[in-house]
């Protein structure tokens, strides 16, 4: 082999040779969840800037009920789960990318501080972090509280209804909408400095995109006043809890409801996060019985606002009727939340996918022996049992240059459940401080040594600090800048707001380290075993998700053919 050239870099944003290519999936138009699209580029490509090239979805809500579904947290990268990218020509995988929308969330939340053009173009919900302390009461508490999710990615945002809106009465409109998605992956230098892709010497490319399960493509905003101090969740899982949507009375003629006072007071039509249609269950007190559940149909939605103070009053039509109690009343102190049923049937279509690349001509000649340098993923997973109080998780990388370390954990029992998608745990994960979890101990092993040479605790009273220094390092050294650590209101100062992650840098600039024969560790401790969580629910085994970053080197010899280093 002759001695490989460099990948040139385009000097300027574009040339007078740069081209927009328009391509289609090869194996069809329209696409449901768990399918694959596959996309082929051609070696005539030559050269692509892969940061200025992109996906363009039509993405439809086809629930079979009426829904106000949002994408989930990644936007529309949400609705995908694997990316493999392929040698066209030779069939070589070249770069396999798991649990993407869960990772591009996870980015997200750290590399960015300002969600505006996240929401505007891809879709991504507002706002960004994963969870949030509720008051300025004691750390116990606002723990207690922070263990699900950012309460605030409510329907207020503008946003958050694009994907399923409402029209002035309330009628759920399900048309297409559009979003674009850059490509986050190695090839597409997303990690590296910004380089030409070499279509050509590559082979061309397949690139196949994996749609995701619907529970872990869309989400449910949460109901909200317009002031945001009302703490409304619409779901099963918020039906018997405070913070569900309440409804002082529900009138005596049976059929209308109106919340002006209490959780729903100032609260309109788009801020509800209901339609005409929906279905959901009224739980509160009848004939004098607490706890008495009635199943209804919104048939009608109107709001008024008040000509002196501009507050809001929603009222619902529904069907059946509630029959009054025997005094007379209507059903008082009520929960109104979604039937499973009408969750159960949420579900998405692609009606139309493209992707859109821009084609350079480099003014250096054409290369034929080339090194092809890029920064990929690969993903370990573990479970944690309930009860042990030490956990080793072996990783078993082969990467001989890598460069940084993230970890992730995840609570399955809030997961793949439709019931429970406003609360996914694949996105917004769980953290050492969450009630019940108890982990008080974080360290590396690797090559016989412990990195940082005592264990950390990342308990938010403790050793935070640490654990995000240790998480800054670690995104420097995949080229990521760390532009927001969490939610800055006073409540969610000192708690992990962010999805919480640790890691480990292991090489910096253009250092590397090699894991082959390290034999990594990453060794964690427990005060205890696994307890209740805030509702005082038995945890399970906690999953614990590790991504290993790491330089991977595509050889490219025009007699040869391609070779991969790892």
């Amino acid at each position: 082999m002759s001695a490989p050239q460099s990948n040139p870099v385009l000097s300027t944003p574009a040339t007078n040779n740069a081209k927009y290519v328009s391509l289609i999936a090869e194996n069809g138009t329209e696409f449901n969840p768990r399918q694959k699209i596959v996309f082929n580029l051609d070696p005539s490509l030559g050269w692509v800037k892969a940061r200025d090239s992109y996906f363009v979805f039509d993405i439809l809500n086809t629930s079979s009920t009426e829904l106000r579904l949002s994408l989930a947290k990644a936007g529309i990268s949400s609705i995908v789960r694997q990316v493999n990218i392929y040698s066209k020509q030779t069939g070589i995988l070249l770069e396999s990318l798991n649990n993407y929308n869960q990772w591009v969330a996870c980015e997200m939340e750290y590399t960015n501080d300002d969600p505006t053009l996240l929401a505007d173009i891809e879709g991504v919900p507002q706002p960004l972090s994963s969870k949030r302390g509720f008051t300025n009461a004691d750390n116990a508490q606002r723990q207690n509280e922070v263990n699900l999710v950012n309460f605030a990615r409510s329907y207020n945002f503008a946003s958050n209804n694009a994907f399923s809106p409402v029209s002035k009465t309330g009628v759920l409109s399900k048309t297409s909408v559009r979003y674009c998605m850059p490509l986050r992956c190695g090839i597409f230098r997303h990690w590296d400095d910004e380089k030409l892709v070499p279509i050509l010497q590559l082979g061309g490319l397949r690139i196949e995109l994996i749609l995701d399960e619907v529970y872990n493509a869309v989400s449910l905003p949460f109901s909200n006043n317009r002031m945001g101090t009302g703490i409304l969740g619409i779901t099963p899982s918020f039906g018997e809890r405070v913070n569900s949507l309440q409804c002082d009375n529900i009138a005596v003629a049976g059929t209308t409801m109106t919340f002006a006072n209490g959780l729903g007071a100032d609260m309109g039509i788009k801020e509800s996060g209901m339609c005409v249609g929906s279905q959901m269950t009224a739980r509160g007190t009848l004939n004098g019985v607490a706890d008495t559940s009635v199943n209804f149909t919104i048939t009608g939605m109107a709001e008024t606002v008040d000509d002196n103070t501009g507050v809001k009053a929603l009222t619902l039509t529904f069907a059946p009727a509630i029959a009054a109690g025997g005094d007379g009343s209507g059903m008082v102190d009520a929960n109104i939340f979604l039937q499973e049923a009408d969750l159960n049937g949420a579900n998405y279509k692609i009606t139309n996918v493209e992707m859109r690349l821009l084609q350079e001509q480099p003014s250096s000649p054409e290369l034929k022996n080339m090194e092809y340098v890029f920064t990929t993923y690969d993903v370990f997973q573990d479970n944690i049992p309930q009860t042990p109080l030490r956990h080793n998780q072996d990783i078993t990388s082969v990467a001989s240059k890598a460069k940084a370390i993230f970890t992730s954990y995840e609570d399955p029992r809030n997961s793949k459940d439709l019931t429970k998608m406003e609360v996914n745990s694949y996105y917004i994960g769980v953290s050492p401080s969450n009630v019940g979890v108890n982990m008080n101990e974080i360290v590396y092993f690797i090559n016989n040594k412990l990195y940082p040479l005592r264990p950390y605790n990342p308990d938010v009273n403790v050793d935070k600090v640490i654990n995000q220094n240790e998480l800054v390092k670690a995104f420097g050294a995949i080229n990521k800048r760390v532009k927001s650590l969490g939610a800055t209101s006073a409540s969610s100062l000192d708690c992990y707001t962010n999805k919480y992650l640790h890691a480990r840098e292991l090489a910096r600039g253009n250092a590397v380290y090699n894991l082959q024969n390290a034999e990594p560790q990453i060794r964690l401790g427990f005060s205890a075993s696994r307890g209740n969580d805030w509702t005082n629910t038995a945890f399970t085994n906690l999953t614990m998700t590790t991504l290993v970053f790491s330089k991977r080197v595509i050889n490219i010899d025009g007699e040869v053919g391609l070779t991969i280093e790892m």
